[in-house]
């Protein structure tokens, strides 16, 4: 690990209970609110929260308890966390009814939850908040603790070769004894453990997350998160299964019922809140990017389609073109990507037919395409705007900014990012000329984008293939030269030789030693790199299929900027800044 430091005999699980008790201790005081805003029209005033409305109800109704048909429905369906609701107010011994504001039967007067349920309401609320910051812990060591393992058992396995290449006939054994040793894999699994730690806690602390736990209705986002925090986490134990398998001498496949069980926690996040539904595209990025070490671009899907992607790379022991012989273990690393990358379509496939089939059952509940809805205009001003394009399009680029900054220096009032209750009726300004000055926020973000998608190989060739380009290019030019003075430097070694008393070979394995833990170190280094960019990139394009569904772009939503959107957002934040650790 090149990174800033270990935390030396931490475990990935440690982490995670350290990061849960954090989260819910920093919200404990939210434990005795009360409802607020929309709290009071999903819970109070909801008729399919009462206790003798039937469950089927929470299948046919939005969020809101109106049915899903009615013209004035949000088509906001999210069963899942309504029932969540319905089962915190039972086991509070609620006997009250909702009232008439959702829709659903109406006319009744609303009966308040008693301030047990509000607790026990609440309490889940602080206890889906641990559960999340604990499994982003343990995602984040899940990201990189596969490729470090590598990388310390390659750096082990090429020492103990040069170890036995120098040592023959003369301390061999002792020799492999002290390569095999060097390496090893605990301290990677702390550093691992470290990076999840870091995230998680960021996670767990970070100021934009008050109106997603504290308001009840939150809980819809804290839900459909961890949802997509288990789909990615248990596509990733379907990777380490089969490199498991590939080690021990198994077939090597991926197991395809952890891909199964990963796209069951999908539907499930979609059925908590509508941003579940990118979960699939993101186990897919997942695969491409990290798995599979390929760029997530439109080059690697033709090359995907022809067959070019699953050739597998040149074989660790032969001679490249130059006649160098390579260290023994130093692609182990990615060992595990030509076998994974032979299964990338089929998978891909299998994650595009599961989200296919979850958005269509989810249009198929709310009445088919032409069924929107309907929003007015002070909850979402831009969307409205009908007769200057331009303001509406640089309006709501400003709202996708303010968001980002709201992650990133959330309540910093001269920033203009101070945390906000309700961002509706006016509360951001319409952009309405190019000479507005909050345009060059915009700008700043499009190009830090851009570099980003640059560097990490989303949707633009990763900057990494040609750094690599380069380097051989200068590797050749100086290829004469080095190659006299190897001959030069081999002649004086081969004359000292015939000098050397009886201690030489125990000296050429010291020597050989450094000389490897050199070159392994460097050709290490650079996997790590490619390994920090390609995470980042995961990161990368979550965030930017999170923003869909809420940016306006696609479809009117009935928010500007909503605080408790960006919960699951924030992830790209927390693991960006955890993995400058690394």
């Amino acid at each position: 690990m090149r990174g800033l430091f270990a935390l030396k005999g931490l475990s990935t699980w440690h982490a995670a209970a350290l990061c849960g008790a954090v989260g819910a201790a920093v919200f404990a005081s939210s434990l005795h609110g009360v409802p607020v805003y929309d709290d009071i029209e999903v819970i109070v005033k909801n008729p399919d929260m009462a206790a003798d409305a039937p469950l089927s109800a929470l299948w046919r109704h939005d969020f809101w308890g109106a049915p899903l048909t009615a013209a004035r429905s949000h088509k906001s369906y999210r069963p899942l966390t309504s029932l969540s609701f319905k089962l915190d107010l039972a086991l509070a011994g609620q006997r009250g009814g909702g009232g008439g504001g959702g829709g659903g039967s109406g006319g009744e007067a609303a009966t308040p939850p008693s301030p047990h349920a509000l607790v026990v309401l609440h309490a889940t609320n602080i206890a889906l908040h641990a559960l999340a910051s604990a499994l982003v812990a343990l995602l984040g060591a899940a990201l990189l603790r596969p490729s470090m393992r590598a990388n310390a058992e390659a750096r082990a396995a090429a020492l103990t070769a040069a170890a036995a290449a120098a040592a023959t006939g003369v301390g061999g054994a002792e020799a492999e004894t002290e390569g095999g040793s060097s390496g090893g894999g605990g301290y990677d699994d702390a550093a691992a453990a470290t990076v999840g730690l870091l995230a998680g806690l960021l996670f767990a602390v970070h100021p934009v997350h008050v109106e997603a736990v504290a308001g009840l209705v939150g809980r819809a986002d804290e839900l459909a998160t961890c949802a997509v925090l288990c789909s990615c986490l248990l596509f990733l134990r379907g990777a380490s299964s089969s490199s498991s398998s590939s080690s021990s001498g198994g077939g090597g496949g991926f197991r395809y019922r952890w891909l199964c069980a990963s796209l069951l926690c999908a539907a499930a996040a979609m059925l908590c809140k509508e941003t579940g539904a990118v979960a699939p595209a993101i186990v897919g990025a997942l695969d491409v990017l990290l798995l599979c070490d390929a760029d997530l671009t439109l080059g690697t899907a033709v090359a995907l389609l022809t067959g070019g992607l699953q050739q597998p790379p040149p074989a660790a022991d032969d001679a490249d073109a130059k006649g160098r012989q390579p260290i023994a273990g130093a692609g182990a690393g990615a060992a595990a990507a030509p076998a994974l990358r032979r299964g990338l379509l089929l998978r891909l496939l299998l994650l595009a037919a599961g989200a296919a089939a979850c958005l269509c059952g989810r249009l198929w509940v709310m009445g088919g395409v032409g069924n929107r809805p309907t929003f007015r205009d002070f909850e979402n001003p831009a969307a409205h705007v009908t007769t200057a394009p331009l303001t509406r399009w640089l309006s709501i680029a400003h709202y996708n900014v303010l968001s980002a900054l709201l992650l990133v220096a959330p309540a910093v009032p001269t920033a203009g990012t101070a945390l906000c209750v309700d961002w509706s009726y006016g509360a951001v300004r319409l952009v309405t000329s190019l000479k507005d000055r909050r345009n060059g926020g915009t700008l700043l973000l499009l190009a830090l984008l851009a570099a980003l998608c640059r560097g990490t190989g989303v949707l633009l060739p990763s900057a990494a293939h040609g750094a690599s380009k380069e380097a051989d290019d200068q590797d050749d030019d100086g290829e004469a030269e080095e190659e006299e003075e190897e001959e030069e430097q081999a002649a004086k070694k081969k004359k000292k030789k015939k000098n050397d008393d009886a201690n030489a070979p125990v000296a050429a394995v010291v020597t050989t030693l450094a000389a490897g833990e050199v070159v392994v170190a460097a050709q290490l280094e650079a996997q790590e790199d490619r390994l920090w960019w390609r995470a980042l990139g995961v990161c990368l394009f979550g965030t930017l299929l999170s923003v869909l569904p809420g940016a306006n772009v696609l479809f009117t939503v009935g928010f500007t900027v909503a605080e408790r959107v960006l919960y699951v957002r924030s992830l790209a934040t927390d693991y960006s800044s955890a993995f400058l650790f690394f």
